[in-house]
Order: C-alpha cells, then structure tokens, then sequence
C-alpha cells in the first residue's frame, strides 16, 4: 500500500512539474510574441471611438420597426440598451467557457428584454417583393413606374416607417449606443430601401423638383453615413444606398431635363473623399468587437476552476488576443493606406500575426485558432471599398456630364485614378471601369 500511495504521489509530483514547466514556457513565448509591431498595431487601433456633435438619429432607425411616438424614441432606446448590458453583464456567469451543457447559440435578442415588449406594436413587415428598389442597383425609376399603383400602396402602409428612416438618416450621425461586441444589436436595415422607392414614385406622379429634392437629400446622407460608419455591416449599407441614390439621381436627370439641380445637390455631389474610399473607422469597429469577444472570454475563464486556470495558464491570453487582432486590422488604418486609397490602390495585405507553423502560436493556441479564423476574412472588404468610391466617382462624373460643364470623354478622365482607370468608347459614348471586388455576376461597372 505505501509503495503504490509512493508511486501516485511521485506521479502526481512529475505532473505538477510538468504543468509548471509547461507554464514557464508558455510564459517566456508569452513575453516574446509581443514586440514593436504588436505595440504599435495596438497604438493605431485603440484609438477611442468619436463622440460626434449634433443629434444621433440612431434611436428612430432602431425603432423603426415599432409604433413608439417620436418624443419617446430616446427614452425607450435609453432602456434598452440598459437591458442589454444586463443581459450582457450575467452571460459570463451563465455561460463559463469549458461548459458541459449545450452551447449557448440563442441571440441575445433571446435572452433579454426585446424591444417590442408588450408596450410597442411591431409595424406591418415590409414585403420582400420586387416593387421595392434595391440598393446599389439601377433601375429604381423603371421598376417604381412599372409597379406605379403597388408602390403608391406600399409606401401608404409603411408611411410612419418612411418617416422614421427619414428622420434617422436626416441626423447628424447614427452611432449605435449598445456596447460593442459580437451580438451588438442592429436596427432594421431593410426599412432604408424606402426612401428610394418614395424619391422614384414622386418623380413617376409627376413631381419631378421633390424628387429631384428628395434624391440629393439621400444621397448626402448615405455619404455622410458611409463616412461615419462604425463597422462593416453600417459602412456597406450607406455605400449600397448612395449608389442607389446616385444612380436614381442620374435616371432622373436623363427623364426629368432640369436646367438648375436643388441646393442639396451641392453636397451630394462633392468628389469623392478619402474616408469614402477606405475602411478604417470600420475595421476600428470591428476590432472593438474582437477585444470586447476577448474580454468577455477573458471573464468566462476567471476563478481557481482547474479548467479555467489552466486555460489560463496555457492556452488563453486575452492581452495575446488584442495584440494579434491589432496586427490583423492595422494596415487598413495606416496612414500610407490613405494615399494608396486615393489612388484606387488597395492597402497591402495584413501578414497573418500568428500562424499555426509559428512557435509563438503556441503561446496562447485557443487564440492563435481564432486569429486564423478571423485573420483572412476582412481584406476583401477594402477592395469593395475601393470599388464603390470608383463608381461613385463614375456616377458623380455622369452628373457633369448631364449639366453640359464637360464633355463625356473629359469627364471619363476626370474619373481615372491610377487603380481604376476608366474605358471609354467614343462610339457607344458608354465609360466602364474595371471592378477589384465584382458582385452578383458582374465584372464591370
């Protein structure tokens, strides 16, 4: 008995040092993994978010969806944004990172007070039909016009969601205020494709200088949403709807002649700027979400539970995630990016921060296994970028076109930028641009 107790005990004592050496090592990888590079991707990045001046009209998108009167669209946001960060603060606890249930995959929609409640009626759900105009696309006019009596409905039944969508992106800015992570939630985006289709059906019924007024206004504001834009989903929306707006615009300059555009024109059609052409601010969001996903793991793993402490110890380190996540979304943000941007060139693309073939991988694997799945899914995002500031700059490069100041081949050049340089054949007197990101079948704008 004394020699088997002997032999558990030595055992025991050869496992502990084990585990110690083990995390001695992990510790010296630890110190190592974080350098210059590190430090300065995490400078570029923890960069806190604007408060911007003016009014925020994020509360009417968000509760476009619901009948709540506009004096108490604040308030009822205020609340839930409250119940959310409840719902956030008591996940953690709920939910511990080695879990032996089920995972937890409900929405945080699921789990805390939702918006409609019992107070608020949810409003009549748009249909997803063809007689509403789709963003980022031509065509807007004719399809409003062919569809004249199912649009004038449409627009009939959804007038207080028009008029919240309005007032919305009439704000100064939108900044969504629940904390930022990966559940964040997001306002009904489909309610924008309104204001398009409503700017189409008045020109359609006759009254050209409202939608002439209308079109300008949306487009201005789209613009001013895409340059304010706090993460991907709110940059590619805003850039889908100025496009939308734009093109709606250039429809309605061909089929409604006017002599002198409205003075919210002026704005909407400025030349394209830098911060319309890159994706910074978004990815600045998007790595907010990744060290708010960190942290949150972070917290499932406090304690003294074995697990937990030897996640801790050996395979999970929160500081390691900001660190690798940094060097992942850093080049979008570095100051050459800008000019490259300018020039309809893309940002160089972000060496991996942490490879599975590395040893400092090993650092901290459950981190290393999330940069590589995150790492490569976000380049593409400013190509798409690029591409929409090309169009856009095509689009804006027609309207010069359309009031006589220069010439369509003229205005052709004026669009070039080294990376995108437009096509034009004097025969067809159509100009075309080669596309980095093509969506949907397309190969060119």
């Amino acid at each position: 008995m004394g020699r088997f107790l002997g032999a558990v005990l030595r055992t025991f004592g050869w496992l502990f040092a084990l585990v110690l050496l083990l995390a001695a090592a992990v510790a010296v990888l630890r110190w190592q993994a974080i350098g210059e590079p590190e430090r300065a991707a995490l400078a570029l990045m923890d960069v806190p978010a604007d408060a911007p001046a003016g009014r925020n009209g994020f509360a009417a998108l968000m509760l476009s969806g619901h009948d709540v009167p506009p004096e108490r669209l604040d308030a009822v946001l205020s609340d839930d944004v409250a119940a959310f960060r409840t719902w956030l603060a008591g996940h953690d606890a709920r939910h511990p990172f080695w879990s032996d249930g089920a995972p937890d995959v409900a929405t945080p929609a699921d789990r805390y007070v939702p918006l409609s409640g019992t107070a608020f009626t949810e409003r009549l759900p748009l249909p997803p039909g063809d007689d509403v105009c789709a963003l980022a696309a031509p065509g807007c006019l004719a399809t409003v016009r062919e569809n004249e009596a199912a649009v004038g409905e449409l627009l009939g039944a959804h007038r207080d969601r028009l008029a919240s969508v309005q007032a919305a992106l009439a704000a100064d800015h939108l900044v969504n205020p629940y904390p930022a992570t990966i559940g964040t939630p997001l306002p009904p985006y489909g309610g924008l494709h309104l204001p398009l289709t409503a700017a189409a059906f008045e020109a359609v019924q006759g009254r050209a200088p409202e939608a002439y007024a209308r079109t300008c206004d949306l487009l201005g504001q789209a613009r001013r949403m895409d340059r304010g834009g706090g993460n991907l989903i709110e940059k590619l929306l805003a850039q889908s709807l100025a496009e939308g707006a734009a093109w709606l615009l250039l429809d309605l300059r061909r089929e409604f002649p006017v002599a002198r555009l409205p003075e919210a024109c002026t704005a909407a059609l400025a030349p394209v700027g830098t911060d319309e052409a890159t994706v910074c601010e978004a990815m600045r969001g998007e790595y907010r979400m990744h060290r708010a996903l960190g942290a949150q793991l972070d917290a499932q793993l406090a304690g003294w539970n074995p697990k937990a402490l030897l996640t801790r110890l050996l395979l999970f380190d929160e500081r390691l995630q900001a660190a690798w996540s940094a060097r992942q979304f850093a080049p979008f943000c570095a100051d050459a990016t800008r000019g490259l941007a300018d020039a309809g060139q893309p940002p160089p693309l972000p060496s991996p921060a942490v490879g599975f073939d590395r040893v400092a991988c090993y650092a901290a694997y459950i981190n290393c296994v999330l940069a590589q799945i995150a790492g490569p899914s976000f380049a593409p995002y400013a190509d798409r970028a690029l591409d929409h500031a090309a169009k856009l700059r095509l689009l804006l490069a027609a309207q010069a076109v359309a009031d006589g100041r220069r010439a369509p081949a003229n205005a052709a050049s004026d669009a070039s930028v080294a990376g995108y340089p437009v096509d034009f054949d004097p025969a067809t007197q159509q100009a075309t641009i080669t596309l980095r990101a093509p969506r949907d079948g397309e190969t060119a704008f």
